[in-house]
């Protein structure tokens, strides 16, 4: 049960790794730079797409950049920040319930105000703006380790 709870707090850790990524990224000032930044510190989360005579790069499921290779012509979506914030979205709805999934599986052995708080986190990094979103992420990857902590004691 131990090593499963391990296993659970290490992927929240990475997909909490993830959201800090593409939140620098939105804040870059080009969409090149936004892309360099998550090949150094998040590269799994772009995916490359080919269609035909077509390439595609998203982050997510969200394309991001189109090059038509018979045409040497490319499409950048103007648009690309709220794609990529569209992306963290859906990585924070992953990890609340990540969240969620492992206090209920762990309710016995944590304090009550240690689940209580990550509860109430993972209730609202859904709902946030992005500079309160950095800070509650930032909270809950302190409380993962006093999770861990607990759970190893």
């Amino acid at each position: 049960m131990e090593d499963r709870a391990a296993l659970a707090i290490g992927r929240i850790r990475s997909r909490l790794g993830d959201v800090a990524a593409l939140i620098a990224a939105v804040e870059e000032e080009s969409l090149v730079k936004a892309l360099e930044k998550l090949t150094l510190i998040a590269p799994d989360m772009l995916k490359t797409y080919v269609l035909g005579n077509t390439l595609a790069v998203a982050v997510g499921k969200y394309p991001l950049l189109q090059v038509y290779v018979d045409e040497g012509r490319v499409k950048v979506w103007e648009d690309w920040r709220e794609r990529i914030v569209m992306a963290i979205e859906g990585v924070v709805r992953g990890i609340a319930r990540e969240v969620m999934a492992m206090l209920l599986d762990r309710e016995d052995v944590l304090p009550s105000e240690l689940r209580d708080e990550l509860r109430r986190i993972a209730f609202s990094v859904e709902e946030v703006e992005m500079d309160e979103l950095k800070l509650l992420l930032e909270r809950m990857r302190e409380l993962l380790h006093e999770v861990e902590s607990s759970i190893k004691s």
